[in-house]
């Protein structure tokens, strides 16, 4: 790939003395691909999402880390889903909504919003998986894990009602005793 940046000015026929003088401006920046040589490497190298095995909460966006280690821009785009083990998708998010860049050998992060799609199941085994590519389609990029997911109002309810139940049999127990 080949960057350039283009700045256009007025010019300016007038001196100012004494003071500071501003000129207005107006640059873009050129992005061009020359076809041949272009080696594509785009890798997600990394994401934040939570590392435990249990989860109570899904988190309301995940920060993914892309490397690109080609020689061209590259643009990253996919889905990022949390499916129950019905195989549901409960969570989706889209990766890339504002088309930022990767350069060539650099590293970026970007934010994933995560939207809920459906309720979860109280107790279940997820998949967090992320699948996508470049805008190209030249390079294609995926990262899979797997968590358990515990509701904590229904885990509240089960140990209230583990304790209740453990209480009343222990009362039980002590009423034959007399």
């Amino acid at each position: 790939g080949h960057y350039a940046a283009v700045v256009a000015k007025l010019k300016n026929s007038g001196t100012v003395q004494n003071g500071a003088q501003v000129e207005p401006s107006l640059s873009a920046l050129i992005l061009l691909r020359k076809a041949g040589g272009e080696r594509f490497n785009l890798s997600l190298i990394g994401s934040d999402w939570p590392q435990e095995s249990i989860s109570v909460a899904v988190p309301k966006n995940v920060q993914l880390t892309f490397q690109n280690e080609g020689n061209v821009h590259l643009i990253p785009y996919g889905v990022v889903e949390i499916r129950d083990m019905v195989g549901r998708v409960t969570h989706k998010g889209t990766i890339n909504v504002s088309s930022l860049r990767i350069f060539p050998e650099t590293r970026r992060y970007i934010l994933a919003d995560l939207k809920p799609i459906t309720w979860q199941l109280p107790f279940s085994i997820n998949s967090f998986t992320v699948k996508g590519n470049d805008s190209l389609n030249k390079v294609t990029f995926s990262y899979n894990s797997s968590f358990v997911y515990i509701n904590p109002v229904v885990s509240i309810l089960i140990i209230v009602s583990s304790i209740g139940l453990w209480t009343l049999l222990k009362k039980r127990k002590n009423r034959r005793k007399k």
